[in-house]
């Protein structure tokens, strides 16, 4: 498998860091770490890059956008994980991993990491479905994005502080590659899973199998609704999984597709 590790947020050409700030810096920490998760995925058989954005070079945090995506599209990755570390004022306090709503693999493997942090002693705050952060929506890979824990909540920093770099990135690896328990199928939510067809002039074509070349089984008019039962995320792009007749599932790209608000 080949990952892409990339430690979230940067420095500006100005100086400022985008990351949040408590007892310990985001960003530090996780520039930090993440070489300890390179080299343990790297033991373990896998190839393993680290993307840090170059520091000093953007003005604005959009920079970090720019550069990131077209090396996770490109990079024909298996899986994408985003270094992050939480903040709440002191108040909040555990781990939760974020992955695309309705992607069974991302959500497996975010219960998995969730449940290996929690094995070293912080609260498990469980998975979240965000389908508003550019690093899981834009990536064509399964992507997460692990909140560690709490950089302004004391208790959580001295754990980190206490474990060390080795211990953190042998629980990321082991809830990446191995399997804590039988897999499941994410839960569903409210208004998430109804899209809209939008191929203006043209049909959407259902594919036998989640990629381009697969065998074509229906198709759906321009401004059909369909509903979305899994999301499937790949080297090919994002893929939804539907009920073209009963009892019978395909696959069209999400490309040729849009949310209903």
């Amino acid at each position: 498998m080949r990952i892409f590790l990339s430690v979230g947020h940067s420095i500006l050409a100005g100086g400022g860091c985008t990351s949040a700030s408590g007892f310990i810096n985001e960003y530090q920490y996780n520039k930090a770490l993440a070489p300890y998760v390179r080299n343990e995925f790297i033991k373990r058989g896998h190839q393993c890059d680290v993307i840090i954005v170059p520091e000093r070079k953007y003005r604005v945090w959009s920079g970090e956008r720019a550069y990131k995506l077209p090396i996770a599209n490109l990079g024909k990755y298996d899986l994408v994980i985003e270094l992050h570390l939480n903040a709440s004022n002191g108040n909040g306090f555990g781990t939760e991993v974020l992955y695309y709503p309705g992607d069974r693999r991302g959500y497996n493997l975010a219960r998995q990491i969730s449940s290996e942090y929690a094995k070293l002693g912080f609260r498990n705050r469980g998975t979240k479905a965000r389908g508003n952060l550019y690093m899981i929506t834009e990536t064509k890979p399964t992507a997460l994005i692990i909140e560690g824990f709490f950089c302004d909540n004391r208790a959580d920093c001295n754990r980190a502080n206490q474990l060390g770099y080795s211990k953190v990135a042998n629980a990321i690896v082991n809830g990446a590659l191995g399997s804590t328990s039988k897999p499941v199928a994410p839960p569903k939510f409210e208004g998430r899973y109804f899209v809209m067809t939008s191929t203006p002039g043209d049909t959407l074509n259902v594919r036998e199998q989640a990629n381009a070349t697969s065998r074509v089984v229906s198709a759906y008019n321009h401004n059909s609704k369909i509903y979305v039962h899994e999301v499937v995320k790949n080297g090919t792009g994002t893929w939804y999984k539907i009920e073209y007749h009963k009892g019978k599932f395909g696959y069209v790209s999400a490309r040729y597709c849009k949310g209903i608000k």
